[in-house]
């Protein structure tokens, strides 16, 4: 049986217990230990030895007393901590004979008064910036309770920061070569998703944590954070959109001097758009075209166009008495003196003077001499529907595919505005005659063929088989290329109005020798 202690007993083993439970708390590091202590008075700070002690009631802190001299301050941890939390004494009436300023080209130096050079440098400099930044963390970091949620507040961000990388990556590269972004579904896995989420899947078979994430975020739908959604996608286009014409324009103001070039052009959707493109001379000395921006729904009036020029480049931030010149197209709303874009620009700024576009001016030449002759609009004519009756049946493009000796220049379609289209056109044509010819003559004698087939291919080759068919398509085939050659040209960044005029002069004597055909009338014929 255990008998009954009695109350001296008790008593006894309370007292036990308070006395390990106070021998506990004594060996507890106090709260307050782990934070820093601030000491502001930097007289107190010099008054102390190398290593010190404050004392107050519950806590004893060790305080480093580091040197007033820079030159003898070791950059060990406690002191990097100490300078993050404390700050550093500026110490304005000490000596400072053993500090030394290093030039970035020579040796050290300590004449003072040079010093102001060095340290503006440095002050400049990115990796001081960045140093001051770390080191602003760090003394927010140091002593507080939440540092645990620090550090994971700052994994967080390199987790999120590292997904980020990735993506603008990705989005940066599709936007630098003019891809499309989108697909007909926004779902991982589908073979429908589109380019932008392709390379994604792409780069996640070779990066782990690409592919975790993807795996943990992709198919995850509205309202959970993953920065792979079409909105954000959008989002960052737009941020770079934003970026890159800050640089331009940061590069335009460098350089003072701008001119403008102004095109008005319907997209895909046949609605009308203003192209705004910046000319300027780089740093380097090299002219420099930059396209800007796409200005929708303009309207055609001179009136109209002005407002928008003149607003937007307000919103660039330019004067727009710093252009010293514009070019657009020969529409009498751009170039008409009296009351065209070009007109009212210069009644703003007069220095601001007006260049036509070569190359568009060279395709109205090509246009109008289309017009002005018959048997040359009947050529086109008939090379279009060559094309359209060959393309629009895969059955006949195969026949006429067989039928070709060099299978690498097949039949194009004519473009009404670009020329070089035409030339490629009608070289393909040339190239092809009898291949063509003999498609033609199958079709039509091919009695599986249904009769309106074969009266197109019948009267498609009555029209190659005439003379004046094959004439033009000699003849258009060498102003073509020699006009295609010289769009080319006119169209670099680098050309200027004397290489203009030089190309242009060229281009009239070429034509002048070949005016009359009689003499190479025995060369087309061959």
């Amino acid at each position: 049986m255990f008998s009954k202690k009695s109350g001296h007993q008790f008593k006894k083993i309370r007292q036990e217990k308070l006395a390990k439970q106070e021998d506990v708390l004594n060996k507890t590091k106090k709260l307050d230990g782990f934070l820093c202590k601030l000491i502001d008075d930097s007289s107190e700070l010099k008054s102390l030895s190398p290593m010190s002690k404050v004392q107050d009631e519950n806590s004893t802190v060790e305080v480093q007393h580091f040197p007033t001299d820079p030159a003898d301050w070791l950059c060990t941890a406690s002191f990097i901590k100490f300078c993050a939390v404390h700050g550093v004494d500026q110490n304005n009436n000490d000596n400072f004979i053993q500090s030394k300023f290093c030039r970035q080209t020579t040796d050290d130096f300590n004449d003072w008064k040079n010093a102001h050079k060095r340290l503006k440098e440095h002050e400049g400099s990115l990796n001081h910036k960045t140093c001051l930044l770390k080191l602003k963390d760090l003394g927010q970091e140091q002593g507080r309770l939440e540092s645990m949620l620090l550090v994971q507040i700052n994994h967080e961000k390199m987790y999120w920061r590292s997904v980020l990388e990735r993506v603008v990556s990705v989005i940066k590269t599709l936007a630098s070569r003019g891809l499309p972004f989108r697909g007909q579904e926004e779902i991982f896995g589908s073979p429908k998703n589109g380019n932008y989420m392709m390379l994604l899947e792409l780069l996640s078979e070779f990066d782990p944590f690409l592919a975790q994430y993807i795996s943990k975020y992709g198919n995850s739908g509205s309202g959970t954070t993953s920065y792979l959604s079409s909105t954000i996608c959008d989002e960052i286009i737009v941020l770079m959109a934003k970026k890159v014409k800050e640089a331009i324009i940061n590069e335009v103001k460098s350089r003072k001097y701008y001119s403008i070039v102004v095109v008005s052009t319907p997209d895909i959707t046949h609605s009308n758009q203003l192209s705004f493109i910046l000319r300027y001379v780089s740093d380097k000395g090299v002219p420099t075209e930059r396209f800007l921006e796409f200005i929708p729904k303009v309207g055609h009036k001179s009136l109209e166009i002005a407002e928008t020029v003149i607003t937007t480049i307000d919103n660039l931030k330019l004067n727009i008495s710093d252009c010293r010149g514009q070019s657009y197209d020969t529409a009498k709303n751009m170039s008409g003196c009296y009351n065209g874009l070009q007109a009212r620009i210069k009644n703003i700024n007069p220095l601001a003077f007006y260049i036509p576009c070569a190359a568009h001016s060279l395709n109205l030449v090509g246009s109008h001499a289309v017009e002005c002759c018959n048997e040359a609009a009947k050529f086109f004519g008939v090379m279009q529907n060559i094309y359209v009756f060959f393309s629009s049946s895969t059955h006949r493009w195969d026949l006429l595919n067989n039928n070709m000796v060099s299978k690498s220049r097949t039949l194009k379609a004519l473009s009404n505005t670009r020329w070089s289209s035409r030339d490629s056109a009608c070289l393909s044509l040339n190239e092809n005659w009898s291949a063509v010819l003999a498609t033609l003559t199958y079709i039509m004698d091919y009695n599986t063929e249904n009769n309106i087939t074969r009266n197109e291919a019948k009267g498609l080759m009555n029209k190659m088989s005439s003379l004046e068919t094959a004439i033009m398509s000699v003849v258009w085939g060498f102003l073509l290329s020699r006009l295609n050659l010289t769009s080319n040209k006119l169209q670099n960044v680098n050309i200027d109005c004397l290489n203009v005029l030089k190309l242009y002069d060229s281009l009239i004597r070429l034509i002048e020798q070949n005016k009359y055909l009689f003499n190479l009338f025995n060369e087309y014929l061959s």
